[in-house]
């Protein structure tokens, strides 16, 4: 059921939708082309048997015409061959009649019966009629043993009389007809495949710009949403500690590669929990929201600012010397430690610390894990030594402590913006 809803909800009807439309274009093509070919080929196999019928009726007329004259002459030695050719040419015409009856038969009836009609003029079953009785005569011509009186008899005569001639030229015109019933058919066919064509071309591209277009840019849209989700902290809209992590490995290949500087802040809300207890999650959220804020408006574009945890933090400063990375830790922690955040139902605001550990890379650093370690153990020494303040590390091991803003002197306080 649930898989159910979700598809419904999903674009997963459109998708479907689309395939069936593509399916219903091409699947209509096939049928429509299949049909036009049908006809094209029973139009095709209809001229070939009509032209063999009316080679078949020109043999007989002249084989009888031929026994006529060698009868009459008295010269008989090739009347058996002239026989053979009469019984032979009388069978192609009843197989040709029994294959035009077959494609009569066939989905492409009605257009052959259409040809066979305007062909003949006069009705293919009449002529069918007369082409029966052609070969039946021709048959019994064959099987005779011919003498002068059989040259008298009706169905000899009209073997060789006019209307048998005047059906042979109408055959003949039936291939004339039917091969420009062809030629139609072909360009017809050209014409269909073109406009198809173009019609499934066109609704391909409109599927495709109406229906895939936008659903893979959902998809693409959905997945960089997704990436940015998993990048990223959802209160603050910082990097997480994965991402900073990665980031960092980075940046310190490359300060390592090229000798660069690159310095790392470790920062941590002061008594975060006592803050919670007292004025609520909902207040704490705040105070993470509005120190992420602050920060993120601070700090350079090349700067990389994250939430590692709960209400800890790491600032990853490349370029940047410690005593660089001091000015700017004292500075954050100034205005931070000066800034008010409304509480919900009361009319007193909410003001917080944070405690600083501060890091630069050094040559002997095998690792991002080495210099995140060294601004740990500083960020845990500013707590130790009463929070809001900001410890740096040394090379030479020797830590520098900016002390509560209001115990330091002028000279201590001094440094720049941060870009």
């Amino acid at each position: 059921m649930a898989l159910r809803e979700r598809l419904r909800s999903s674009h997963f009807p459109v998708y479907a939708g689309a395939l069936a439309f593509v399916g219903v274009l091409v699947l209509g093509a096939y049928l429509l082309l299949d049909k036009r070919a049908g006809e094209h080929l029973a139009t095709a196999e209809l001229a070939h048997v009509v032209g063999h019928q009316a080679r078949a009726v020109d043999a007989i007329s002249r084989a009888a015409m031929q026994i006529g004259f060698d009868v009459s002459t008295g010269n008989t030695s090739d009347l058996a061959e002239s026989q053979a050719q009469l019984a032979d040419s009388a069978q192609a015409i009843v197989e040709d009649q029994n294959k035009i009856d077959r494609i009569l038969g066939s989905s492409a009836s009605d257009t052959v019966s259409d040809t066979l009609d305007r062909a003949y003029g006069e009705g293919s079953a009449s002529v069918r009629a007369q082409l029966l009785r052609i070969a039946d005569s021709a048959r019994w011509l064959a099987e005779q043993d011919v003498t002068k009186e059989t040259l008298q008899e009706d169905r000899f005569v009209a073997l060789i009389g006019p209307r048998t001639q005047s059906l042979a030229i109408s055959i003949h015109n039936i291939g004339d007809s039917t091969l420009a019933k062809m030629n139609a058919q072909t360009a017809r066919m050209k014409n269909m495949l073109t406009i198809l064509h173009g019609g499934i071309i066109v609704g391909l591209f409109a599927v495709g710009a109406f229906v895939f277009y936008p659903f893979f840019r959902h998809l693409q849209d959905q997945r960089q949403h997704l990436l940015g989700q998993a990048r990223t902290d959802p209160l603050t809209g910082a990097f997480n500690r994965r991402s900073f992590d990665s980031a960092a490995r980075a940046e310190f290949s490359r300060a390592r590669r090229h000798g660069g500087t690159l310095s790392v802040m470790a920062l941590d809300i002061d008594n975060f929990k006592k803050l919670n207890d007292t004025f609520g999650h909902a207040t704490g959220d705040d105070v993470i929201r509005t120190l992420a804020a602050i920060c993120q408006d601070r700090l350079r574009e090349s700067d990389i600012f994250a939430r590692t945890g709960g209400e800890e933090f790491s600032i990853l400063l490349p370029s940047t010397t410690s005593e660089e990375a001091m000015i700017a830790a004292e500075k954050l922690r100034d205005m931070l430690a000066n800034t008010q955040i409304p509480v919900r139902q009361s009319d007193t605001p909410v003001r917080f610390t944070v405690s600083f550990g501060v890091a630069a890379y050094e040559d002997g650093d095998d690792s991002i894990e080495d210099l995140l370690h060294r601004a740990d153990m500083r960020l845990y020494e500013a707590k130790r030594l009463g929070r809001n303040r900001v410890v740096v590390a040394r090379t030479d091991d020797i830590t520098i402590r900016s002390e509560n803003a209001a115990e330091r002197p002028k000279s201590a306080q001094s440094g720049s913006e941060l870009n």
